[in-house]
C-alpha cells in the first residue's frame, strides 16, 4: 500500500513522510475503512531553542558543579550512565572537544552533510550536559551520564534548523 506514495517510511515509528502530491491521495485513503493511517499533516520546519537565564531556577555555577547539574539533583546520585545508550539529536558534536577524547562516539548526519560535525555549538553543549564528564577541565561537574555510550545524530543544520523528516530519521536511527 505505501509503495504507491513517493516519500520515506519510518517503519519503527509507524510514520510515513510523503510528498505534497501524495497528500490528497492519502486523505482519501484515510477515509477508507481499515486504513493504516490515523492522521496526516504537512511537514514542518523545526529549530533549536535558546535557553533563557530565567530557566535557571535560582541555580548558579559553583566550583562543584554547573547550574544545570544542581537543577536536576545530579550531585545526590552515584549513577554514571554505564550501560546506557544515549542519543543526542541536535546540531551535531565537536568531535575534537578535549573533555571527550578517548570516548567512542557513534555519529550520523541527517542534514545532507557527511559528518555530524557541530559548527553551531548547540549540540555539543547539550551532549556535554547529558553525557559529559563528572569533572570538567576546571574541576566543576557539568555532565550527567559520563559512562553512557553516546550516539550523536545531526538533525539540525549549522543554523540550528531542520525538518520533521530529519527529526524522524534521527529518532529511527537512534532506536536501531
Amino acid at each position: 500500500l505505501l509503495r504507491e506514495f513517493d516519500g520515506i517510511i519510518f517503519e519503527r515509528l509507524h510514520v510515513a513522510l510523503i510528498n505534497e502530491a501524495g497528500a490528497a491521495k492519502l486523505e482519501t485513503l484515510q477515509r477508507a475503512s481499515g486504513s493504516p493511517f490515523l492522521s496526516s499533516e504537512p511537514e514542518r520546519f523545526v529549530q533549536k531553542q535558546q535557553a533563557t537565564v530565567k530557566g535557571r531556577g535560582g541555580y548558579k555555577d559553583t566550583s562543584t558543579a554547573t547550574w544545570g547539574i544542581h537543577a536536576v539533583g545530579a550531585l545526590a546520585t552515584r549513577a554514571t550512565g554505564k550501560g546506557v545508550k544515549l542519543a543526542i539529536l541536535d546540531t551535531g558534536f565537536d568531535f575534537t572537544h578535549p573533555d571527550f577524547s578517548g570516548r567512542t562516539i557513534h555519529r550520523k548526519s541527517f542534514v545532507g552533510t557527511r559528518a555530524a560535525k557541530d559548527n553551531e555549538g548547540h549540540g555539543t553543549h547539550i551532549a556535554g550536559i547529558a553525557g559529559g564528564d563528572r569533572k570538567g577541565r576546571d574541576g566543576a561537574r557539568y555532565g550527567l551520564a559520563s559512562g553512557a555510550r553516546l550516539y550523536i545524530g545531526k538533525i539540525l543544520d549549522d543554523n540550528g534548523e531542520g525538518t520533521d523528516g530529519q527529526t524522524l530519521a534521527g529518532i529511527e536511527w537512534a532506536l536501531e
